[in-house]
């Protein structure tokens, strides 16, 4: 049993989760939204504090005993009060600690029923984190951690784990391609490019726009709620940028009710609220807003994202769109329809965007070795293999036959017959091909490859359960197939040569 423990901190939140065995990737929580926010009151009956996100209103209200800006005031090296002792910031992660810890107890017992873990219990872990926490503050927490005795023994920066989550899924094996990522989960847009080779993700820019981690409309409406008030209250000095910052992060959530008011009421254009501010919450103001108004400042601000990414980060680090392979666009404030049609101009099957959501699915990649593989001729990270190419010995190549998308079919027994051996000279085009094949190492087992000949000595794949994917053409190296062998093949998947693919031991071969 797996029983290292994935942690991923973001700005104001940290989310958790295990793999005790393969395929049963669990996400620890006991919210509907799987995150253990940073914000805490400080019981003073007790001195106990509790955390959660009902608290964030709060805080940003300034209301006593509450608190919040996790990670800045652990930079900051900033201290509370709770009863009459003088606490770090970074003690606030005790709370959150002693909820994971049970919730990791209670998970991994479901696969040991006889796995026990307290407080003194020691927790390997491995962790992704927010371009927007420095590394001082990583430092800080991953000793904090170590205190309670969970070990951070690998941290991973979340450009590369969205790299390896990307390419995992659509099956790509890379070598030395590039890859841009915009990752905006937080208050910051954080740009980068990775070069995935093999199973090694390695940033090569980097670069972060303040602020830009907002939704267009979220923060556009939030700015002109604020502003407008200002300007007709005077309650803020516009000189005391801080303060109105800070004025309008804290209306983020009223924008995305008013978002959501419009959704529900296509026939309005406008609407009257009313306000207030932290500095005087006593006094309803009214204001009102047009929905073509924010529309075309939000849209405005939509393009700035495509201009930064050119202008401000493909130019200056004289790197070519045409040179990077996708465009991964991480967060819900990256998925609206103006921003998404901005980057299609540079090649709409590029594009690939990640939602908060998704996002929390980046952990699984924290469960691979980081250099799986690296020493070995092959990589074995789902009991199939690839093997290394070796440059002294050049991979044929044959010209592609065009494959028509059709759905992958599934092996029924009454119309594939099994056979004692297959000799490929024999074949006719269009014979399909069923391997079973079987490893008996813990953890891998059974496996299956569909391949239909196309002649020439090429088949394409079908269906597999393993590494190749449909459509990848191959073409073994044997010319004859027995059961009790593993099978060699040379890859070409969107005309790249992959290297050579070898089966699991062939158990059973089946023919229509």
């Amino acid at each position: 049993m797996n029983k290292t423990l994935a942690l991923f901190f973001n700005d104001d939140y940290l989310a958790a989760a295990v793999q005790p065995v393969d395929g049963k990737f669990t996400i620890l929580s006991s919210t509907d939204d799987k995150k253990f926010y940073f914000y805490f009151y400080t019981v003073p009956t007790s001195a106990t504090v509790e955390f959660g996100f009902d608290y964030k209103k709060l805080y940003q209200d300034k209301h006593n005993l509450y608190y919040g800006d996790l990670i800045k005031n652990i930079e900051e090296n900033n201290s509370y009060m709770l009863g009459n002792i003088e606490q770090n910031y970074v003690t606030f992660f005790s709370c959150i600690i002693k909820t994971i810890r049970e919730l990791y107890s209670n998970e991994l017992k479901k696969y040991d029923s006889a796995f026990y873990c307290n407080d003194d219990t020691e927790i390997d872990a491995v962790a992704m984190f927010s371009d927007n926490i420095s590394d001082n503050v990583k430092n800080k927490i991953k000793n904090y951690f170590s205190t309670k005795k969970i070990n951070i023994s690998r941290n991973e920066n979340i450009d590369g784990i969205v790299v390896s989550y990307f390419t995992s899924k659509k099956g790509y094996y890379c070598t030395n391609r590039k890859f841009a990522v915009l990752e905006a989960l937080g208050y910051n847009l954080n740009m980068s490019i990775v070069t995935a080779d093999q199973n090694t993700f390695s940033r090569q820019e980097y670069k972060q726009f303040k602020g830009y981690g907002i939704d267009p409309m979220i923060k556009v409406i939030a700015e002109q709620i604020v502003n407008s008030v200002n300007r007709s209250e005077h309650l803020i000095d516009f000189e005391n940028k801080q303060e109105i910052q800070e004025e309008i992060n804290r209306h983020y959530d009223k924008a995305e009710k008013v978002i959501a008011y419009f959704e529900k009421n296509p026939e309005k254009q406008t609407i009257r609220l009313s306000t207030v501010f932290a500095c005087n919450p006593n006094t309803k103001i009214p204001i009102n807003l047009s929905l073509t108004d924010i529309s075309k400042t939000a849209y405005s601000v939509s393009r700035q994202y495509s201009a930064f990414f050119t202008n401000s980060f493909l130019e200056p680090n004289k790197i070519n769109s045409n040179d990077v392979e996708n465009i991964i666009l991480v967060g819900n404030s990256l998925g609206g329809q103006s921003i998404i049609q901005e980057f299609k101009s540079f090649g709409e099957s590029k594009i690939q965007n990640f939602s908060d959501t998704e996002a929390m699915q980046f952990m699984i990649e924290l469960f691979k070795e980081k250099s799986q593989a690296q020493d070995s001729d092959y990589q074995d990270e789902e009991g199939t293999m690839f093997l290394a190419q070796n440059e002294s010995e050049p991979i044929p190549q044959k010209p592609e036959p065009k494959i028509q998308e059709q759905p992958k079919p599934t092996f029924n027994p009454n119309v594939y017959h099994e056979v004692d051996s297959i000799t490929i000279g024999a074949l006719k085009p269009g014979t399909k091909v069923y391997l079973d094949t079987f490893d008996p190492t813990p953890g891998k087992g059974k496996a299956h490859q569909e391949l239909e000949y196309q002649g020439g000595g090429q088949f394409v794949i079908l269906s597999s359960s393993r590494s190749l994917i449909f459509g990848d053409l191959v073409e073994p190296l044997a010319p004859v197939w027995t059961k009790g062998v593993n099978l060699l093949f040379v890859v070409v998947r969107d005309g790249r040569n992959l290297g050579k693919f070898k089966t699991r031991v062939v158990t059973k071969i089946s023919v229509k």
